[in-house]
């Protein structure tokens, strides 16, 4: 039966099945002998009210930018791309999601941006990783997430 749970979890996008034997100190603060189990992995989300939309007492200003696109990878442990991943730039509002080689990319960003924070979403865990990457940059930027240090 727990296989028959952990084969039908992994097929629901939004968990992250993760096979890693549970440590003895884990079973023994649960008073409870060892016994097959795994860990079920997920982000929960909480709805907040929409903020009220402020009414423009002034006129817009433009500032005109030229663009520039960006790629990257995203690697995992191991150097294993991950897939189906979504890479957000907070500062900018932007998000893209990884293909099966784990690239991705945004068509354009400022060229005078120097992106240093991005917000990663894959298979169930958050994070947030400062890499240095400016606009224009001719090689892919490539990002290592690593699970365990998070």
């Amino acid at each position: 039966m727990l296989w028959a749970l952990a084969f039908g979890a992994m097929e629901v996008a939004e968990f992250e099945v993760d096979l890693t034997p549970i440590s003895s100190q884990l079973w023994q603060a649960f008073g409870v002998l060892p016994r097959p189990a795994f860990m079920l992995r997920l982000s929960l989300r909480r709805e907040r009210p929409e903020e009220p939309v402020r009414l423009i007492k002034s006129a817009i200003q433009l500032n005109a930018s030229p663009m520039e696109s960006m790629a990257g990878l995203l690697l995992g442990p191991g150097e294993i791309p991950i897939a189906n991943a979504r890479v957000s730039l907070p500062g900018l509002r932007l998000r893209a999601h990884t293909d099966a080689r784990g690239c991705f990319r945004f068509a354009a960003i400022p060229a005078t941006t120097a992106v240093q924070r991005f917000h990663i979403q894959a298979r169930g865990r958050e994070f947030m990783i400062e890499a240095h990457y400016r606009a224009g940059d001719l090689e892919p930027l490539i990002i290592h997430i690593n699970p365990e240090d998070v």
